[in-house]
């Protein structure tokens, strides 16, 4: 078991020369002055935070949305006294210095701010949250700040004076600078003596003694030394270079998998990202048989545990302590978190939000009917029918939670439930960037001592795959045995989550019907494929940018020739275009600049052109106008209406 830093890496808030690989942590600081001279950390400057937001209605109160924005998962970014008496990562020789968790300073990174009330009493953003933990490894309980689901998943598209929220919808925020400026703004304070003084003052108070501050001093250097050290070692395998997300993506599972059985494990298994995907919307999402776009997880406790452990919920990984599998992964917020999205019967929790006509127009209802002929002709048949058409209720669109697809060989839940069930399409015929698919699929991990038993005695599941040059180098199949010090990323992040779970269910002395009520009633099914899983296309128009990593900028664009789409484009800014569907393409500073030459960001695939279909070409060649028609429609689209008796009839 590794020790680990309770406070985010530094990342690349500084680049080294390979004899200060070797340095002190008074040589970091050094270079990092020098490089914050000329702008390291580049970030835009504050956007306005005057405009009138507007919530949409997505079926949650004013509460619930209030308590999703801020309820923890049990993610640890540091103490929260500490994150609270943070300076912004500046050098000034004139004035003060303001507060890194300010409001304006913040929303440079993307976040929203948001109101004191009593589920934030702080008056933090929308995706933080304070909550006590147990460090798994210490048994040292602490106050902390991590990042909530919200922090990803709460959209805003701003349009003349109004910022519409979106609830679910993908963020813009840019984790990695977030992360940056954190690390750097605690080395700041480490070596500077007259920062660490105000640290001090207002983490201890003003009064307390040396030997008080010093203790501080040497908490402070110890964190930032384990900071430094995941860093290099970051640095040394070159692990994001030249593949940053920006702003609204991240490379989710890699950066879980690196985190968990890398910085957690052995450095031996952090391994080279280069897919960054953008924050998926969440509405609905509850209700489909699989989630990520790769389809690989069933089962939504799976889901989200993967997810808190990817942003810095902690683990204790080593068999032989008496906390092995304790964890601060917040269950039962996540349980809460699962609840608030999924509703109380299918497709009834959290909805997609209506286009609002008083904000970007008026439809044109003759263009709507003739969009609804060519979503029929061209869409319906990877994106299911329209989820407000009674169509959707047939069977032929649901799956049981008993399917074999479902049950991981295990015995399915004794409560029977139902799940969209959607469309696979493999990377050769859709021809978008296979990198998300790809590298999951390829990627293995060392366990070591860590032994995690198998939950299936059936074949780790593999999907279809067709050759394409971009990934000839990928085995069609690989249904091969492996010792169980060595699992594919999938399996051995299938098993420990399920462990971490399973440690919570026993410590609270569950019995079977809350584990299967906890575990959304689905067995931990998990899949590794190449392929990809379209979802319904109700509220699109608010999720821009589009397909899985976000490198086409409109929808306008998805519905054209590969030579119409931009192949550099920015990011980074909310200022919406109604007409085209998309964020509009703003070069300023500290914009995100998104080169779809790069591999991970190509935006190939899913055309509508005059060639053969196959290849990445899924449909014919659209005239502008019969684009303007689809568009009109999809804005038409709305979340599904009731259940029909028939269908809850059939669940017990």
């Amino acid at each position: 078991m590794k020790c680990r830093p309770v406070v985010a890496p530094l990342h690349n808030s500084f680049r080294l020369s390979s004899s200060l690989h070797r340095s002190s942590a008074a040589g970091c600081l050094s270079m990092l002055v020098l490089l914050m001279g000329t702008g390291c950390i580049e970030l835009p400057d504050t956007p306005p935070l005057d405009k009138k937001v507007l919530h949409l209605e997505q079926n949650w109160t004013a509460d619930e949305r209030e308590e999703f924005y801020h309820i923890s998962q049990g993610t640890v970014l540091m103490k929260a006294d500490w994150f609270l008496a943070l300076e912004q990562p500046e050098i000034k020789f004139v004035g003060t210095v303001g507060m890194l968790r300010d409001d304006d300073y913040m929303a440079r990174f993307g976040f929203l701010p948001d109101e004191k009330s009593a589920r934030n009493p702080q008056g933090l953003p929308v995706g933080l949250a304070v909550t006590d933990v147990v460090l798994p490894v210490e048994g040292e309980r602490q106050t902390v700040v991590g990042l909530t689901c919200a922090a990803c998943h709460t959209g805003q598209l701003e349009y003349g004076d109004t910022a519409v929220r979106i609830d679910g919808g993908g963020a813009q925020i840019d984790v990695t600078k977030f992360q940056e400026a954190l690390g750097a703004s605690l080395m700041l304070t480490a070596k500077t003596p007259t920062r660490f003084r105000r640290f001090a003052d207002r983490v201890l108070g003003a009064n307390v003694g040396p030997s008080e501050r010093q203790a501080l001093k040497q908490e402070v250097t110890k964190v930032l030394r384990r900071g430094v050290q995941e860093s290099l070692a970051n640095r040394s395998k070159q692990l994001y270079d030249g593949r940053p997300g920006g702003f609204g993506r991240t490379d989710a599972l890699a950066k879980i998998g690196n985190y968990v059985f890398g910085t957690e494990l052995d450095d031996a298994n952090l391994d080279h990202g280069g897919a960054p995907v953008k924050f998926p919307q969440l509405w609905d999402s509850p209700w489909f048989d699989w989630s990520q776009y790769n389809g690989s997880i069933s089962q939504p406790m799976v889901r989200n545990i993967g997810e808190a452990l990817g942003v810095r919920a902690q683990v204790n990984l080593d068999p032989r302590s008496e906390r092995f599998l304790d964890s601060t992964v917040d269950i039962e917020g996540l349980h809460r978190i699962e609840n608030l999205l999924a509703g109380g019967a299918p497709l009834q929790g959290l909805q997609s939000p209506r286009w609002p006509k008083d904000v970007f127009g008026e439809l044109v209802e003759t263009r709507v009917a003739q969009g609804a002929e060519l979503y029929r002709s061209h869409c319906q048949k990877c994106h299911l029918p329209p989820l407000q058409s009674p169509q959707i209720w047939e069977s032929e669109n649901w799956i049981g939670n008993d399917a074999p697809s479902m049950t991981a060989g295990l015995q399915p839940p004794k409560q029977r439930r139902r799940y969209l069930n959607l469309n696979s399409v493999n990377l050769g015929a859709i021809g978008t960037d296979p990198g998300q698919a790809t590298q999951f699929f390829q990627r293995y991990v060392k366990t070591n001592r860590l032994v995690l038993p198998s939950l299936t005695s059936g074949p780790w599941n593999r999907g279809r795959w067709e050759d394409r040059d971009w990934y000839k180098n990928v085995e069609p199949t690989r249904e091969m045995e492996y010792p169980e010090t060595v699992l594919p990323a999938g399996v051995a992040l299938q098993r420990l989550t399920v462990a971490v779970a399973e440690r919570y269910y026993d410590k609270q002395d569950f019995n079977e019907d809350q584990r299967e009520l906890y575990n959304g009633y689905r067995n931990p099914a998990a899949s590794s494929r190449l392929e990809y899983r379209p979802r319904p296309l109700n509220g699109v128009w608010a999720s821009p940018p589009y397909l899985h990593n976000g490198s086409v900028r409109t929808i306008f664009q998805l519905l054209s020739p590969l030579e119409e789409r931009d192949r550099v484009f920015y990011t980074g800014t909310r200022q919406y275009d109604p007409r085209h569907l998309g964020f509009k393409n703003i070069r300023f500073r500290g914009a995100f600049r998104y080169d779809t030459s790069i591999e991970g960001n190509h935006n190939t695939g899913h055309l509508f052109d005059a060639q053969p279909l196959g290849d990445g070409v899924i449909g014919p060649l659209l005239q502008v106008d019969e684009r303007y028609q689809l568009i009109e429609f999809l804005k038409s689209l709305g979340p599904a209406g009731v259940p029909p008796a028939t269908f809850l009839v059939n669940d017990d």
